[in-house]
């Protein structure tokens, strides 16, 4: 089919079937990337730390909407593994940190789909008895 000025109408279709299959073509590519990806759920539970003193450190698990979820928890000071945390809603759980002045604290956390997480991280300063 040929317009009134002799130009054929099929190198107009030709170019719009161009765009529309690089189109087509990127979009294939970009959900084969992105389905490479991994995405992981993230979890919300809490905890609070309730006393730092000269030897002990008090938690507590304040539990949130995905405690159903959690397996376990684990205490770190400054990057070592100090013992499990009581994951009882409410709980408070003491942990021995034998530390003078300022160590970095954390709780990693478990999770059934076998993701651990860190859960709490803060500076702390344990507290030397008053005289």
């Amino acid at each position: 089919m040929r317009s009134s000025d002799g130009k054929a109408v099929s190198q107009i279709i030709g170019a719009a079937l161009m765009v529309a299959i690089t189109a087509i073509i990127a979009a294939l590519a970009l959900s084969a990337v992105l389905g490479f990806a991994e995405i992981k759920k993230m979890y919300l539970v809490a905890f609070t730390v309730e006393e730092v003193n000269e030897s002990h450190i008090k938690v507590r698990y304040n539990g949130g909407p995905d405690h159903r979820y959690l397996s376990y928890c684990r205490g770190i000071i400054d990057g070592i593994d100090v013992g499990s945390i009581n994951i009882s809603i409410g709980s408070i759980t003491e942990i021995e940190h034998g530390k003078s002045g300022a160590f970095d604290f954390a709780i990693a956390c478990r999770f059934v789909d076998n993701s651990t997480w860190i859960v709490y991280s803060s500076r702390l300063h344990s507290r030397m008895p008053n005289p």
